[in-house]
């Protein structure tokens, strides 16, 4: 990632983790099943992450983030390099922190529509929070339902949307498409 990122264990996802039993969706090929993201100490850091979450009050857990965002980034945040959204609360205390760091862009990646579907209008959602909801299915078309979506696709075509991470060693470089909301939908390769 070229930016700090919020994550929580893979085994927290509540539609991915319906999603990770069934064939051919993006779940059941979770990046979170290898590599370093999937070593021990990280986990334990991401399960650290949850319980500090689920503990702390609403208003403490949006003062905690704000502190550390403050002091760890300069322009680009990402929700969820690995987990999910937990709850509609915290989808607004998302939104929350957003609203109070507008100079930051906040990329949110996720399953959870129906979290999604309960923030009352699209336009309580900020200018710099970037909502992005995963198509379940590999090689899924879009849903439609919202403005901002992802597709993981096996054979994707030469879209501009296509994320060409994958030809920079799996790094985004300079590419901030994922955070751009003039970006329908975003490819990624499977790999």
């Amino acid at each position: 990632m070229p930016c700090p990122a919020w994550g929580i264990p893979k085994a927290r996802c509540k539609t991915g983790g319906k999603l990770s039993k069934k064939k051919n969706t993006v779940c059941s090929k979770c990046y979170g099943r290898r590599g370093p993201i999937s070593w021990p100490a990280a986990v334990s850091a991401q399960e650290d992450r949850y319980t500090k979450w689920k503990k702390s009050s609403y208003t403490d857990w949006i003062m905690a983030m704000e502190s550390l965002i403050a002091h760890e980034v300069d322009s680009h945040f990402r929700w969820f390099d690995m987990g999910d959204l937990q709850s509609v609360g915290m989808v607004r205390q998302i939104i929350k922190i957003a609203e109070d760091m507008p100079w930051v862009k906040f990329w949110l990646p996720t399953q959870e529509r129906k979290f999604i579907e309960q923030v009352k209008t699209k336009s309580d959602i900020p200018d710099n929070l970037t909502i992005r909801l995963s198509t379940p299915r590999i090689d899924g078309a879009p849903c439609g339902c919202h403005p901002h979506t992802t597709t993981v696709a096996t054979a994707p075509s030469s879209s501009p949307n296509l994320c060409t991470a994958h030809e920079r060693g799996n790094q985004c470089g300079p590419c901030r498409m994922c955070w751009d909301k003039t970006v329908p939908n975003v490819i990624y390769p499977l790999r």
